[in-house]
């Protein structure tokens, strides 16, 4: 009889620390379920209310720049901020409250840069500025020959390469001084005729109305045809 007491409570001293170790278990669950309930709620209303930084983009034009972005969900309003500086803030540029994409900023003098950052309005508060955005009107460098701002040429760059585009835009280098500026000439062999290179700095060909004797013209008259007191080679009448 003893040793059944003594079985019996040992399966209930067992049984209880069975029963605590499932509790304690499920209240792991509990807490564990409701910190991703929290963080789930969390997560929601940050994707409703929270702040994102926009992605701005700038682009010169004539006496203007055009600023566009890209929609942001639950974005209640943009504001845009400019400045002659490259180190453009909220707390140093002028504010354009309200603006919608494509932005126009009318009013901005040709080859001048200026400098923007853009901020979403979400659940009332304004979010962090977009990376600074720095442009010029009539800007060089954007590929596009721009006769409005002075522009000779437009190589997709700033840098004095070597090619005939300065910095600038403008033409650098002349016919004649021996440096082949590949966006204007073919050649450059000092400005004379050669075999290979006619004194305008272009390849000789016979019908381009430039004799070359050198290249073994004997007359060019600007065209190929015969009968015209200039054949179609340029070999002679």
């Amino acid at each position: 009889m003893k040793k059944r007491r003594s079985l019996l409570y040992i399966l209930g001293i067992g049984g209880l620390l069975i029963s605590g170790i499932i509790t304690a278990c499920t209240m792991v669950e509990k807490e564990k379920n409701g910190s991703a309930g929290i963080l789930a709620l969390l997560t929601a209303a940050s994707s409703a209310t929270g702040s994102i930084t926009p992605t701005l983009t700038a682009a010169g034009g004539n006496l203007q720049i055009t600023l566009s972005w890209d929609t942001i969900a639950g974005a209640e309003s943009y504001n845009l901020y400019h400045s002659a500086s490259t180190g453009v803030t909220i707390q140093t540029g002028t504010k354009i409250a309200n603006v919608t994409s494509p932005y126009v900023h009318t009013g901005q003098a040709n080859a001048v840069s200026r400098s923007y950052i853009l901020t979403a309005v979400r659940g009332g508060q304004e979010g962090p500025a977009s990376k600074v955005q720095t442009v010029m009107a009539g800007e060089c460098g954007n590929t596009v020959i721009q006769a409005y701002a002075s522009e000779a040429c437009d190589d997709g760059n700033t840098t004095d390469n070597g090619n005939g585009c300065s910095a600038t835009c403008k033409r650098s280098g002349s016919c004649g001084d021996n440096i082949t500026q590949s966006i204007f000439e073919t050649c450059d062999l000092g400005g004379v005729n050669s075999a290979v290179c006619d004194s305008d700095c272009t390849a000789p060909v016979c019908g381009d109305g430039f004799r070359n004797a050198n290249f073994g013209e004997a007359c060019d008259d600007g065209n190929v045809n015969n009968g015209d007191g200039c054949n179609s080679t340029c070999s002679g009448p």
